[in-house]
């Protein structure tokens, strides 16, 4: 358990030192340019989220149709989501 649980807590734990860090940075340019960067950076975390999900449900469900002896199905499930993120 803390072979997944220590790398996972030391991630969120330099996450935390990095946005600390840049909060210390940019507290000599004032509250706004604070609020700009917690603005963009909900913005972009927004952005992120819906790429994370599908990144981290299609292997799952690759996993089951490869499971079931179904490579079609594997095909379709990594070129569907890859089209979607294709500019």
């Amino acid at each position: 358990m803390l072979g997944i649980g220590l790398p996972s807590g030391a991630e969120f734990g330099i996450m935390f030192v990095m946005t600390t860090l840049i909060y210390f940075i940019i507290r000599d340019f004032g509250p706004a340019a604070q609020a700009g960067y917690g603005a963009g950076s909900r913005i972009m975390q927004a952005l992120f989220l819906p790429v994370m999900s599908i990144a981290f449900s299609v292997p799952a469900i690759a996993g089951q149709n490869m499971g079931a002896r179904q490579p079609e199905r594997v095909r379709e499930t990594f070129c569907g989501p890859a089209s979607c993120a294709r500019p």
